[in-house]
């Protein structure tokens, strides 16, 4: 029973359906797997760029090398496992850079005070905040725009500058041309990420595919 506007209750009429809400029509329509795949892309829930993985699982034993367990993607809701993207650009995954900032926050904070496997005695002992600065990447693609003429000074609508327009420009160990005659607009996934690719990968980490896409572009570009 609901009140009318005097604060009378007033009850149904009689063979009258139970309101339906829009929750349990969505769930309708949704099928029966719909928990069992809400359970799968959970680990990536939120992820605006979800890394797709397809392929088998198999669990070995360390000592025997016994296969204990193996599944395969094709089994699984929507035939693959969704890996969050993780990228700390909240410019690139809102969701995933929030999720580095949280994590951050709880390292700094168990460091001071402990907490999260830290003990409480470290509160006594002394801090320091050191920063450090990250090997550089290089070259990252930008975006500039060296004279604002346009009306609307808010939006800046301005055509950009050429990122790194160069016509003697070199080419990086991987042989990568360090150069790029894009005009970002704002909101390009490129800004910030380097040049070259391999540039930016710690030294020893693999990066034979990306050197051979790159040298591969760049023998197309000396045809054209």
């Amino acid at each position: 029973m609901s009140p009318d506007i005097s604060g009378r209750a007033i009850s149904p009429p009689r063979g009258a359906a139970r309101p339906t809400s829009a929750t349990e029509t969505a769930l309708a329509r949704a099928g029966a797997g719909y928990f069992e795949w809400l359970d799968h892309v959970w680990p990536a829930a939120g992820c605006s760029h979800p890394v797709l993985l397809t392929g088998d699982l198999v669990t070995l034993n360390a000592a025997t090398g016994e296969v204990l367990s193996s599944a395969s993607t094709e089994g699984m809701p929507d035939g693959i496992i969704y890996k969050a993207c993780g990228n700390r650009r909240v410019t690139a995954c809102p969701s995933c850079a929030e999720t580095y900032r949280r994590d951050a926050y709880q390292l700094v904070r168990s460091g001071l005070i402990g907490g999260k496997t830290i003990p409480a005695s470290v509160a006594g002992h002394p801090a320091v905040f050191a920063t450090f600065t990250a090997p550089s990447f290089g070259a990252v693609h930008t975006r500039h725009v060296r004279r604002h003429s346009c009306r609307d000074k808010a939006r800046r609508t301005c055509r950009p500058d050429p990122c790194h327009a160069r016509r003697d420009a070199e080419r990086c160990p991987h042989g990568q041309l360090l150069a790029c005659f894009a005009r970002h607009e704002r909101g390009d996934q490129a800004l910030g990420q380097p040049l070259c690719t391999c540039c930016a990968v710690p030294s020893g980490a693999p990066c034979f595919g990306v050197t051979t896409a790159t040298r591969g572009s760049g023998s197309l570009r000396s045809r054209r």
